[in-house]
């Protein structure tokens, strides 16, 4: 990321939020409208994660299969805990691979899931039977082609929560917010989400893979465009004064096909 340069130095720091890191269980909307609880989402749990309390969130897209963040899954993987169901997959794209063991590692070598736009993987399920279970559901659509309005209302939806036993699979979290203008250095591919209340980094823990959902007026339809990933704030120092430019989640696009 690259930081404005004017008289003084600005400090630029990013932060990043991802698979799930026990934290205090935000409120979720109020007043949801209709519909939106519609939306599927899968709490994933790659099995080599055995013991400790990590998780992340799925958005199945259609014929068996689930749309997450490279981040969650490191592949190659054969199978899946999906709605605590272990779940045989196979992973059909994936714009980056994992290359570090720790996100320590992958963050100090600059690995590929660091990098927003690549940070997107879809895997199919191969057993027929189960892949029935993890499909959209009907009156909702898929569409990460789908243009976006600056300002227009979007929910990000997946699983967050204290720890595994707390979350409840029925009724994963949901955060509103607005599309907002994104940092020119951001990929095409990635949408700028500010929510309400204001981001918590602790807060969205797990959620990451999970649905950015709109309303379609034309189709009266929730349309998925997107994928949370995480967030990033860009927080500037003069001198003893320090505040944040922006403070804005990420959502990122992965491509329609394959």
């Amino acid at each position: 990321m690259k930081a404005s340069i004017q008289t003084t130095l600005l400090l630029t720091i990013c932060t990043f939020a991802g698979c799930a890191i026990p934290s205090p269980q935000p409120a979720t909307v109020v007043d949801l409208p209709a519909g939106l609880e519609n939306v599927r989402v899968c709490l994933l749990v790659d099995p080599r994660w055995q013991g400790t309390e990590n998780w992340g969130t799925g958005v199945p897209i259609g014929d068996g299969v689930i749309a997450t963040c490279l981040h969650v899954v490191r592949a190659p993987i054969s199978s899946l805990s999906i709605d605590d169901q272990s779940v045989p997959i196979e992973v059909i794209a994936a714009e980056g691979a994992w290359h570090w063991d720790t996100a320590e590692e992958a963050f100090a070598h600059k690995d590929d899931w660091t990098d927003v736009s690549r940070d997107w993987l879809k895997f199919r399920v191969t057993n027929k039977a189960k892949s029935a279970d993890f499909q959209p559901s009907p009156g909702t659509a898929i569409d990460f082609d789908r243009p976006v309005r600056f300002n227009e209302p979007i929910y990000l939806i997946g699983f967050t929560g204290e720890n595994r036993e707390s979350l409840n699979l029925t009724k994963p979290t949901i955060f509103a917010g607005h599309v907002a203008k994104k940092p020119q250095h951001w990929h095409d591919r990635v949408i700028a989400v500010a929510v309400n209340p204001p981001p918590d980094h602790d807060h969205y823990g797990g959620m990451s893979g999970g649905a950015a959902a709109v309303h379609d007026k034309e189709t009266n339809q929730w349309v998925v465009v997107g994928l949370f990933r995480g967030g990033r704030e860009r927080r500037m120092r003069l001198g003893p004064l320090e505040w944040t430019e922006w403070n804005l989640m990420q959502v990122v696009r992965p491509p329609v096909q394959p």
